[in-house]
């Protein structure tokens, strides 16, 4: 073969500079054609000498068009779906957190939607949230903002109302100037305002909820005794009011309009909705819904949205009583099908157009969490948004169940310095900018966050992902995650060596290898050969052929825990030894592909292929283990059968263990046809039982659940399917079929990636039975599509949700987790050897890598499992 050189000079870095000397056209044609010939030989000849045994199979493994899978499972179209990003604000009493830019506004006492934004009232300002952006209202002529004051917007935004106990102002606007006029009135404390919104620009007529009564309010001019009580509440203090406009609206017009909800100021209650809603008949008339601490009101309107004369008021009443209304109401909203969502403490009540109750809670009905301080309906749609005391929820009713409920908790969504900081919601606001895009203003206390529901492609997620690497996670070539100095600054990072900067960097040389051979894209081949010989660069500081580096520094640099020797071979640096078994899994998963994809001159296929076959010997030669410069075997650095078949102390490593060592000796002897790595091959499975070890290499006690473990047998796999071998087929298929049993429920989209492959190449009656699972693809896409944008490891926390169970089980490392999988960008897991069960974690203070994204995105594009939309 090409590299018969292990010198250790070969290790030396300057090779990464060196030229491919000059050669005829003609004769370098030649020299390919016959590689091609004798590797064929190779196969030809290895056949007949195993005596019937089965063959190797040529499987095109470098044409992803190649793969075949069952007709249950249909490719992923990348179609368009809805991706959360939060834009955070905080207040200018709060000053800056992270980067989120401050706001000369401070906590607000109500916000209120209109069609394409939100009216933010202050105690001392009014500002306007539309098309992205903060505008202070200018009122013009002296006028002050009364104490106590609710504001109230028309569906256009053109005006609004300001009613206080004393004075109500109507003020029509232009270009951020109000032009506000007054009428006086004398009310008790106001609580609450809803308009039936008769025209766009219109904002009578007006229920006016007070501390003692509800208020009618036909026109501005009071003096003509416009205004009136329609239910008085001299016990039971009266907590909000709505009206059912939406609804009527929604018969008649497309356009989007403003909740019906009222701003409360009070504390709060729980709970949403996720039943399916009933319908509501517009012809039934207008309503105007009022709460007390015991009851609910709701009072039919005549035609023009005024109240029947009050000998003739009936109202129907229904009391609290748990299952109907579990709690005193703390927020009010009509949705656009006439059911009406009662939040409280305790639960969401909510009530259809047929009158009938239903009460959703965590575990029946799915709402995360209760204490729900406010309500607003997306007009024209059955979205509805909430505030809790614990962040905000999203709930989409038509939805698949997986995606019907979002939860925004922590400062990934709404501005804080901890997982509890911040968190309190007093109000939120739904609404449709200009550009049609949803957006959930969300007013916690410490500032707001503007949460837009936009449009994604996973193309275009991935070209986000691809422009976090630069430069932040790129060191000498090798890719890790980075700290940052300055909480949730990113500016602030500060790179860093890790434990396994091999495998971390071998996760994104893949993807990129993928990415190159999708799109033949220059760029990407650079950034998938800048990061091999960062890998390069591990294998040759060692001096020692075969042995690579956990890590590597400049001798100036500060080197963390560990084990670290000055390099013989490159003065001025240093290395960190011990390496594991993580490290040769990632540069096994690695090299084969860097040769096939990426390598394209004879100098380049001779770096690949010599890194790939002195790993291997190295093991082999050493009895199965990994030699560290010491001259003893690494901790973790073993695949000997003593220790794998006889140790009791490594029976969990005996499956991952042994699908590694068996890839690679496969892997190995495709590309260099050398007896040594057939013969290893058949000594190992042939004598010491290792292709029965993979059957069950999955461990399933749950305490003893290594997620770590998953990452290092799939990886293994991959690896063995990439090999073009097929000795390993029917233990392969038990062991990958068992493993995607016990891990389906993880919806991981490398995992599900690589088992389409595996069924692609195998088959589904391959020997063993190889599951044919229709939501293969869209699970792996659920993931792709709530993985978090942001690879900031803000602090998370699901402990307190209630729709999840705790497991009876702790995890391995004595902590609490859940039976229940949240989307991705509700857990605290950025990497594929976490738990996604684990409740959270974080600090704000570390940045992720994105490929772990990357990786699965790009093998699903090179397979043709992922497909643009047509």
């Amino acid at each position: 073969d090409d590299d018969d050189d292990d010198d250790d000079d070969d290790n030396k870095h300057e090779q990464n500079d060196r030229k491919v000397a000059q050669q005829d056209e003609n004769a370098l044609d030649e020299k390919r054609t016959m590689e091609k010939l004798m590797a064929l030989v190779r196969k030809m000849v290895d056949a007949k000498q195993r005596d019937g045994k089965q063959s190797s199979a040529a499987w095109s493994n470098l044409s992803g068009a190649a793969a075949s899978l069952p007709s249950a499972i249909e490719p992923l179209v990348d179609r368009p779906y809805t991706q959360p990003i939060s834009h955070r604000y905080t207040y200018s009493s709060v000053g800056e957190i992270a980067t989120w830019p401050v706001l000369n506004l401070d906590t607000p006492l109500q916000v209120a939607s209109f069609d394409n934004g939100t009216y933010i009232l202050c105690s001392d300002s009014i500002w306007i949230y539309s098309n992205s952006e903060f505008n202070r209202v200018n009122l013009r002529n002296g006028v002050t903002i009364p104490s106590g004051a609710q504001i109230l917007p028309s569906r256009s935004g053109n005006a609004f109302l300001l009613i206080a106990q004393h004075q109500i102002l109507t003020c029509p606007v232009v270009g951020y100037v109000a032009e506000c006029q007054s009428s006086q009135t004398l009310l008790p404390p106001i609580v609450g305002l809803s308009s039936l919104y008769l025209s766009d620009d219109g904002l009578f007529p007006v229920y006016i909820a007070t501390s003692e009564a509800l208020f009618y309010l036909g026109s501005s001019q009071t003096s003509n005794n416009d205004i009136r009580v329609v239910l008085s509440f001299p016990d039971d203090p009266c907590t909000g009011t709505a009206t059912n406009w939406n609804v009527r609206r929604n018969s008649l017009s497309a356009s989007a309009a403003s909740s019906s909800s009222a701003s409360f100021l009070a504390s709060s209650s729980s709970s949403s909705f996720a039943f399916e809603l009933s319908s509501y008949n517009p012809s039934s008339g207008w309503y105007v819904v009022s709460s007390t601490g015991t009851k609910l009101w709701i009072t039919p309107l005549d035609g023009s949205g005024a109240p029947p004369q009050s000998d003739d008021l009936t109202s129907s009443r229904f009391f609290r009583v748990p299952g109907i209304i579990d709690a005193s109401p703390s927020a009010l909203a009509y949705s656009s099908d006439g059911s009406l969502f009662i939040g409280n403490s305790i639960c969401l009540n909510v009530m259809h157009a047929n009158m009938t109750f239903d009460r959703v809670s965590g575990l029946y009905g799915g709402l995360p969490m209760p204490n729900i301080t406010s309500i607003s309906a997306l007009p024209n749609s059955d979205v509805v948004w909430f505030g809790t005391k614990f962040g905000s929820i999203r709930l989409e009713p038509s939805a698949s169940e997986d995606l019907r409920w979002k939860y925004f908790y922590g400062p990934r969504w709404i501005p804080g310095s901890s997982i509890t900081d911040g968190q309190v919601v007093s109000f939120v606001a739904a609404f449709r900018d200009q550009d049609s895009v949803e957006v959930g203003l969300v007013a916690g206390d410490r500032g707001l966050a503007a949460i837009r529901m936009e449009s994604w492609t996973l193309k275009q997620k991935a070209d986000h992902y691809q422009s976090l690497i630069y430069p932040r996670h790129d060191r000498f070539g090798l890719v890790a995650d980075c700290n940052l100095a300055i909480y949730g600054n990113l500016s602030s990072y500060q790179q860093h060596s890790t434990d396994n900067d091999g495998l971390w960097t071998s996760i994104y040389v893949v993807s990129q290898a993928f990415r190159y051979a999708v799109t033949k894209d220059p760029q990407a081949k650079a950034d998938a050969w800048h990061s091999f010989e960062g890998m390069e660069f591990l294998n040759n500081v060692t001096g020692i052929a075969g042995l690579m580096a956990r890590s590597v520094l400049n001798q100036t640099a500060t080197p963390s825990s560990g084990t670290w020797h000055n390099s013989t071979v490159y003065p001025g640096w240093i290395w960190k030894g011990d390496t594991s078994s993580d490290e040769v899994t990632g540069h096994m998963f690695a090299h084969p592909i860097v040769y096939d994809l990426v390598a394209e001159t004879t100098d380049e296929k001779q770096r690949a292929m010599r890194l790939l076959k002195n790993i291997v010997t190295y093991i082999v030669e050493n009895n199965y283990y990994l030699i560290d410069v010491t001259g003893k075997h690494t901790t973790w650095g073993i695949w000997n059968p003593d220790y794998l078949n006889d140790n009791p102390d490594w029976y969990d490593e005996r499956g991952p263990n042994s699908m590694q060592i068996l890839s690679w000796l496969l892997t190995a002897y495709n590309k260099t046809g050398e007896q040594l790595f057939m013969d290893s091959y058949r000594q190992l499975t042939e004598q010491h039982g290792y292709a029965i070890n993979i059957v069950n290499q999955k461990i399933t006690q749950p305490s003893d659940d290594n997620f770590s473990d998953d990452e290092l047998a799939h990886l293994p796999y991959f690896t063995y399917l990439w090999s073009e071998r097929r000795d390993l087929d029917a233990a392969f298929a038990r062991s990958i079929n068992r493993a995607r049993k016990i891990l389906r429920g993880e919806k991981s989209s490398l995992w599900n990636m690589i088992y389409a492959v595996a069924l692609s190449r195998l088959g589904a009656d391959a020997q063993g039975g190889m599951e044919v699972d229709p939501n293969l693809l869209e699970d792996a896409a659920w993931t792709l599509r709530t993985w978090p944008t942001e690879q900031i490891q803000w602090p998370v926390s699901n402990l307190a949700r209630q729709d999840q169970l705790r497991s009876p089980y702790l995890t391995r490392s004595n902590t609490a987790q859940s039976l229940r999988l949240f989307p991705y960008d509700e857990n605290s897991m950025y990497r594929w050897n976490g738990n996604p069960y684990e409740y959270g974690s974080g600090s704000g203070q570390t940045e992720y890598d994105p490929s772990a994204w990357l990786l699965p995105y790009w093998m699903g594009r090179y397979y043709g499992f992922i497909v643009d939309a047509k």
